[in-house]
């Protein structure tokens, strides 16, 4: 159990209120060497908080995956701390992993993954019961909360333009264009096997076209489905020459239509769900700059030149970088475009945010690692804005900064009772579970 001294900041009207609190968090389950869930916008835990899913590797992560990397899927009981392996998966990366998750409605029988067989991505179903699988025939990248419909994208495609997100096994040549054809987002049925595409990247390039989005390749990723399974998000992203992305958030219905532009800020990051009608997002909050990086004269006369001159004397991450290219997190409403900055409740830095399954405006996130290499993980009460700190950990710095990081990337259990992270602050790339319950306990009871 770690004891650790915290500041909450608790703002009622104009009045703020600071208090010190012992925050209690006990450390539960401890993985094996080598060991990573993948992204923050699921959970590995079963529907009884009984088992969890994860990946494991055979080598030190401190390099990207090669074509001949393979990574075992592994099953966890949570009560012995036993193992079982269930599958092995060519296709995954540092980030999202596989794209494992647990199959609704029950999130107990079936488990789905990625893989790359025949010379071709797919999607792999296993049924723990029947030790059976099934295969779909195209990538998954967001599941329906019913397990029945998925999305998906080119991971071809993303070889190219994001390779951090992406497979080692591709490589097509002719998907390395400014805009692709074949890239896109196709809708899956997960009980008929059949997919079909219903957005293109070329159809987002050609909505409210800009000029900086012939500098460099447009593709779209970041999806996923909301609460009610009626409609999903995602990101029309384009390279810049500074080096940078832009970034438009769209919502669509589930079948590609109605889709309508959110955040056309250029300037987003992270995000989630908190219900049907709202999202959480991270972005800069400096229009002027991001007008600029609209246009391609602007970027290429102007920030692009700069870009080196910053990097260089400018941390990512630091507080000098908060100054100058100001970011926080805000709710959206995607009906009205209305925003609820956060940033005065000290919602600045970057992370990877989701909301407590049985309480919602409960937020948890973490940060990118600061000044002393420590990344931080929290609790932020959207309704008294109480800020709870639940622990930190050392980010080694041969990590910081490139493809083979380890993000904490948090997810909750089923409950809200308990926090899984990946960290190497053990030295090696491990799944951590924390038992928060004795620090929610004022909210849960």
């Amino acid at each position: 159990m770690s004891h650790l001294q915290q500041k909450s900041v608790q703002n009622i009207g104009d009045r703020e209120m600071t208090e010190q609190l012992e925050t209690k968090v006990t450390e539960v389950f401890r993985s094996e060497k080598h060991c990573f869930f993948g992204y923050y916008d699921r959970s590995p835990f079963d529907g009884q908080d009984r088992r969890l899913i994860g990946h494991q590797v055979s080598f030190h992560s401190d390099r990207m995956p090669h074509k001949e990397d393979t990574a075992d899927i592994l099953l966890w009981d949570l009560s012995s701390g036993r193992s079982e392996q269930l599958a092995r998966t060519h296709t995954f990366n540092w980030q999202q992993g596989s794209m494992l998750q647990w199959l609704g409605p029950d999130f107990c029988r079936r488990v789905l993954f990625n893989d790359f067989r025949d010379n071709s991505y797919v999607s792999v179903i296993l049924d723990l019961e029947k030790q059976s699988e099934r295969i779909i025939s195209h990538p998954s990248y967001t599941v329906s909360s019913d397990g029945q419909w998925a999305l998906g994208v080119c991971y071809d495609r993303l070889f190219w333009c994001r390779p951090s997100y992406s497979y080692a096994c591709g490589g097509d040549s002719t998907l390395d264009t400014l805009v692709s054809p074949q890239d896109g987002i196709w809708l899956m049925d997960l009980e008929t096997g059949i997919s079909k595409q219903i957005i293109t990247t070329q159809q987002m390039f050609e909505t409210g076209h800009l000029s900086s989005m012939e500098t460099g390749a447009n593709y779209l990723e970041h999806l996923l489905i909301s609460p009610s399974n009626e409609k999903f998000m995602f990101f029309h992203r384009w390279q810049t020459p500074d080096g940078g992305l832009y970034t438009r958030v769209y919502v669509a219905n589930r079948d590609g239509s109605c889709i309508r532009l959110v955040s056309e800020s250029g300037d987003v990051s992270h995000y989630n769900w908190l219900d049907d009608d709202t999202l959480i997002l991270f972005g800069g909050t400096s229009p002027r700059l991001n007008r600029l990086r609209r246009s391609s004269w602007a970027v290429k006369a102007l920030l692009q030149p700069l870009r080196p001159i910053f990097k260089a004397i400018v941390r990512p991450h630091s507080q000098l970088n908060k100054v100058i290219l100001p970011t926080e997190y805000f709710l959206l409403n995607i009906s009205t475009r209305e925003k609820t900055r956060l940033g005065k409740y000290n919602l600045t830095v970057d992370g990877h945010p989701s909301f407590n399954p049985r309480l919602p405006h409960l937020l948890l996130s973490d940060t990118y690692e600061d000044a002393n290499d420590q990344r931080h993980l929290y609790v932020h009460d959207l309704d008294t804005h109480v800020h709870r700190e639940l622990l930190s950990v050392t980010s080694p710095t041969w990590s910081n900064g490139q493809g083979w990081r380890c993000d904490l990337h948090p997810r909750w259990n089923r409950k809200g009772t308990r926090v899984c992270i990946d960290s190497l602050h053990t030295g090696t790339r491990r799944i951590h579970v924390y038992d928060v319950e004795r620090v929610l306990d004022p909210v849960l009871s």
